[in-house]
């Protein structure tokens, strides 16, 4: 026997002689790297972590490559049928492989152990706990894991789908249940605390993983004994296609069911917490406010905002608001308004610098909140096109002529300031169907004009069908479009297809969309020919013009240089903004707060200046540059965007 035994082990020696090689060569290479790795961190809690590393990273490959070689190659090659034919115990050879296998693996992590604790004392207290722990760890996780492969190799053609199985299971397991698994068996051997702990030998994960170990030399051999061997070998046997193919369909199966039942965890709801925060009591209303100096503003704005939002209610049709919030942000000036982009049903968010100090537009903040909202209910889908000048044009004149408001009337108009950019925006537009083809590519009109001006534009068409519906019009309109919890697929898309906004126009208000748009173009003429209206408007005319040129800067960077001409009579003070950001391969929308800003700012007389924007753009990159000119004391309180275009640098 102790001959046969002999043999046993020549052979496995001399046939697996290039894993050994490789490896010795391999495995001290990645034990040096985890070395590296420790000694060039700039925090490392104990230099034990290469051995912790090296036996997750590198040992476990190495046990995969030693059972493949050992067990699997044997399994179904022409040496273990030679072994059949010879007379001798069919568990020789299994227990000459293992042995074999359990030696290696433990001399690989040994060594490994000893150069990490020779390491280690060099810097940092050794103790017998920590060896015990160690040596614990090390060689009963070493033993489980070759056991576990060992049993996976005797399976032969199952050990794939298995290992599918398994791994499905192990997900399943951590993601639906409360197992913790670095907690428990061999996970836990070689969890986080590997390397730390000094409390002696783990001894339940430790017998834990001993008894996986030795479950998996039973079931071995178990397999050996059934039908004197047979069944390993007709595991050993390549699958069919057939049973690949019905294989591959459990595990779809298996996929769609499992992602059909798991419950989506649900996120927590945004919430506002802190010192400096005011709620209203009776609206779901939260103001931040950031410090005490600014708590008077914050419950101005407060007391401003309840009606507001409980007359939002009523007129949607909605059975309950969303959480609406306003943030202070000191660095924003007071017509600036960030609204941020949520989760579908945490509602609105907006950022605004509300303090008196910075003169805000209170109406302009309300809007936005309210724009918030509707993005809310509608699962952010209230900004599609053809509806998208709805939700920029409803919430401004709400904010503005709403039933909240001390007395709404169907005269009621926006002010002197956002009737001027509204004719600006709008004048050149000249016949009914510019005027609609522009409002029903309102993304692109938006960025051709700016947020601010697009907005006062879009309410102005709001006031023109307040006046023709008795001051009903916008309200139906609006709620025609907003009042429904949009479905999250392709419903939206049919319903869209089949009641478009001007169907939903003519339905909700017995307005039709052309009747519409002649009313506008009358509500512009009437504004234009106001003297109020007239006298900022001739203040910001002739317009203001820019240009770009491109200039090469090496191989491949290019510089953007905008030249822009003011034709006012005074330019002191007049800021020139120039936004630019980066274009993807499909055109899609630019919010302002996600643009790079370049300001200047031309002095007396100073009717022409040159802006290079040097070394932030390569060749080839699809851009988006806007440029805008504001004369603060022109009364029109916002830029005049006199350029905007999408162009890719040659």
């Amino acid at each position: 026997m102790i001959r046969r035994l002999q043999a046993l082990v020549w052979k496995e020696f001399r046939e697996h002689a290039v894993l050994l090689g490789v490896a010795s060569l391999a495995l001290p290479f990645a034990w040096l790297f985890f070395a590296l790795a420790a000694f060039g961190a700039p925090t490392t809690v104990s230099y034990l972590e290469i051995h912790a590393n090296f036996m997750r990273f590198a040992l476990i490959p190495f046990a995969f490559a030693v059972g493949n070689r050992l067990v699997v190659a044997d399994l179904q090659g022409r040496s273990g049928r030679l072994l059949e034919a010879l007379p001798m115990r069919r568990v020789e050879p299994l227990a000459v492989k293992w042995t074999l296998g359990a030696l290696l693996l433990s001399i690989v992590a040994g060594g490994s152990m000893a150069l990490g604790l020779l390491v280690a004392s060099l810097r940092e207290p050794i103790d017998l706990g920590l060896v015990a722990s160690l040596v614990a760890r090390t060689f009963g996780f070493t033993l489980s894991l070759w056991s576990f492969l060992f049993l996976m190799g005797q399976l032969g053609k199952l050990r794939v789908p298995l290992y599918l199985a398994l791994g499905l299971a192990l997900i399943l397991l951590a993601s639906t249940t409360e197992l913790e698994l670095m907690r428990f068996g061999p996970f836990a051997l070689i969890g986080p605390d590997f390397a730390v702990v000094r409390d002696g030998v783990p001894w339940a994960p430790l017998l834990t993983s001993l008894a996986i170990g030795l479950g998996a030399l039973v079931v071995v051999a178990l397999l050996q004994l059934v039908r004197e061997g047979g069944l390993e070998e007709s595991l050993a046997k390549p699958m069919t296609s057939r049973e690949r193919a019905m294989v591959g369909i459990a595990v779809c199966v298996i996929l769609m069911v499992w992602s059909g039942l798991a419950p989506e965890p649900q996120p927590a709801p945004y919430r506002m917490s802190g010192d400096f925060i005011l709620r209203s009591t009776r609206a779901p209303l939260v103001v931040g406010y950031g410090s005490a100096d600014a708590r008077e503003d914050a419950e101005a704005l407060l007391a401003r905002l309840e009606p507001s939002l409980l007359a939002l209610m009523a007129t949607m049709g909605w059975p309950a608001l969303p959480e609406a919030r306003v943030v202070l942000r000191t660095s924003l000036d007071g017509r600036t308004f960030e609204l941020a982009r949520l989760r579908p049903g945490d509602g609105a968010l907006v950022r605004a610098n509300f303090l008196a100090a910075a003169s805000p537009d209170l109406e302009g903040l309300e809007a936005a909140l309210v724009r918030g909202l509707l993005d809310d209910r509608t699962n952010h889908r209230a900004g599609f096109e053809p509806q998208a000048f709805v939700r920029a044009g409803f919430p401004l004149y709400f904010a503005r002529c709403g039933p909240h408001r001390a007395a709404p009337d169907p005269g009621c108009e926006l002010s002197a300031a956002r009737r001027a950019m509204a004719v600006v925006a709008l004048s050149g537009l000249g016949s009914a169907a510019a005027l609609g083809a522009g409002l029903e590519a309102f993304g692109r009109f938006r960025e051709q004009v700016g947020d601010r001006v697009s907005e006062s534009a879009a309410a102005s068409g709001m006031v023109a069908l307040a006046r023709a519906t008795s001051g009903r019009g916008p309200s139906a309109f609006a709620r025609a479009l907003f009042s429904a919890w949009a479905a999250n697929d392709s419903r939206v898309a049919l319903e869209a297809l089949l009641s478009p906004p001007r169907a939903r126009l003519l339905a909700s208000t017995g307005i039709a969309w052309e009747s519409l748009l002649a009313l506008w173009q009358a509500e512009l003429a009437r504004e234009a020919s106001d003297p109020e209206v007239h006298a900022i408007v001739e203040r910001v005319s002739p317009r203001a013009s820019a240009s770009l040129a491109l200039e090469r800067e090496g191989e491949s960077q290019r510089t953007l240089a905008i030249d822009v001409r003011v034709p006012w009579s005074r330019t002191e003070g007049v800021v020139v903004t120039a936004w630019t950001a980066p274009l993807g391969p499909l055109d899609e929308r630019v919010e302002e707060p996600d643009m790079r800003r370049d300001q200047v700012v031309l002095g007396p007389d100073e009717h022409e200046r040159r802006i290079e924007l040097a070394g932030r753009f390569s060749a080839g990159e699809r851009v988006l540059v806007a440029i805008d000119v504001e004369d603060p004391t022109s009364g029109l309180e916002a830029p005049v965007r006199v350029l905007s275009s999408r162009r890719t640098l040659e």
